[in-house]
């Protein structure tokens, strides 16, 4: 794992950070995911670098510049529709970017 990821852990103390990283797997690792399907957002992307980003226990992005497509997950949240999904991803997505 990349000690970057760990950097949201800083302040945490060890027993919380290592809660936190067992619930994002189990998230991402369970089955079924039918009622989580509106989270997954994928997005046609042009950059030329591969970039990641996390909040732990919260959302996921990942951008695949040989496949021209970028995901973005969210790990806590329900959607109804998709394009409420595409909106707050895209808000996170500029958040980072701009920082």
């Amino acid at each position: 794992m990349p000690v970057a990821w760990m950097r949201h852990f800083i302040d945490m103390d060890p027993f919380k950070a290592l809660s936190y990283l067992r619930r994002s797997q189990r998230r991402i690792t369970v089955k079924s995911k039918i009622d989580r399907f509106q989270s997954l957002v994928l997005f046609e992307t042009s950059e030329p670098d591969f970039d990641f980003f996390t909040q732990p226990d919260e959302y996921i992005y990942i951008s695949f510049p040989m496949y021209k497509i970028a995901v973005f997950y969210f790990l806590q949240k329900k959607f109804e529709d998709s394009e409420n999904a595409f909106q707050e991803a895209l808000y996170y997505i500029d958040g980072v970017s701009k920082s």
